[in-house]
């Protein structure tokens, strides 16, 4: 089962990513990333990847945001990684040039080409309307 889980947040969210599960894998939009601690809002590109749906053990494929810091940019990084025994996976590895800021997709494909996990989208909160 995929899930979509989406966190609100307004120091740090994305406006227009919108992430799509296609026949092969998935696609993502473009958008913008906005972060207080960043000093102004960074355009992040388009991109898709395919999900190889006959491996022959359980592999995961985590989709994280990122900072670069070497270009001053805001990118994706992609990790796939075979799933041990015990459900455990590394998801992220510490860099000098990249500062983690999301986990877009985290998923699971098994032997039969079974799908589980899910999307993340993080968008700014929604002021409340003042009602009188």
């Amino acid at each position: 089962m995929l899930e979509q889980i989406n966190l609100t947040n307004n120091y740090r969210y994305t406006e227009n990513l919108t992430v799509t599960k296609t026949v092969s894998g998935f696609s993502l939009t473009g958008g913008t990333y906005h972060d207080g601690s960043l000093e102004r809002p960074y355009l992040i590109d388009p991109a898709e990847f395919t999900i190889n749906a006959k491996e022959t053990r359980k592999v995961a494929y985590i989709l994280h945001l990122v900072y670069d810091t070497e270009n001053d940019k805001v990118d994706y990084l992609l990790y796939k990684s075979t799933v041990d025994q015990d459900g455990y996976y590394p998801s992220y590895e510490e860099s000098e040039k990249y500062r983690l800021l999301y986990k877009i997709i985290d998923v699971v494909v098994d032997p039969t080409g079974e799908i589980n996990g899910a999307i993340y989208s993080f968008t700014k909160e929604q002021e409340a309307e003042n009602e009188t």
